[in-house]
C-alpha cells in the first residue's frame, strides 16, 4: 500500500477540475436529457430457472410494460420528470428522462406461461422458469 501526503490545496485542485468538467462536458449533457435510458440488465440461471434483474431507477410502476410474442420479451418503461418546478432551470443534471425499450429472445426451453415479474425500488425482478423439452430426432430421406 502506497502513503500518500493530503494537502488542502488538492481538495481544491478537485473542486476546479469538477467545474471545469461541468463547464466543458456538462452543459452538453442537459440536451442529452430525453435520450433514451440504459439500465443495467443481469442474468443468472440454475437447473431450472433464468433469474433477470433490470435497473430501472426512477420509473413508475404504471410506466412499466413487459411483453411476450413470439418468442420474445419486450420491457417498455418511461422514465418521466416529476421535478420540474416552474421558473427553475437546470444547472447540472445527469440523470436521463425519457422512454426505454428493449427485447430478448427467450430460449426454447422456458415456461412463458409460468414466468413471474416483481417490481420494487426500481428493479424489475423476472423468475423465467425452465421446461423439460424433449427433442426427438427426426431422420431425413437422402434422395
Amino acid at each position: 500500500m502506497t502513503l500518500v501526503k493530503w494537502s488542502p490545496a488538492d481538495n481544491m485542485n478537485d473542486v476546479f477540475d469538477s467545474f471545469d468538467r461541468m463547464f466543458n462536458y456538462g452543459f452538453n449533457s442537459l440536451e442529452s436529457v430525453n435520450s433514451q435510458l440504459i439500465p443495467s440488465v443481469n442474468v443468472r440461471e440454475n437447473d431450472d430457472d433464468f433469474f433477470v434483474t433490470i435497473d430501472l431507477p426512477g420509473v413508475d410502476k404504471k410506466d412499466l410494460q413487459l411483453n411476450l410474442s413470439d418468442g420474445f420479451m419486450k420491457v417498455i418503461a418511461e422514465r418521466k420528470d416529476h421535478s420540474k418546478l416552474k421558473n427553475e432551470d437546470d444547472i447540472w443534471r445527469e440523470s436521463k428522462m425519457g422512454k426505454y425499450e428493449r427485447s430478448f429472445e427467450l430460449p426454447l426451453n422456458v415456461n412463458e406461461d409460468k414466468i413471474k415479474a416483481k417490481f420494487k425500488n426500481g428493479v424489475l425482478s423476472l423468475i423465467i422458469p425452465k421446461e423439460n423439452i424433449v427433442s426427438e430426432v427426426k431422420k431425413i430421406a437422402i434422395n
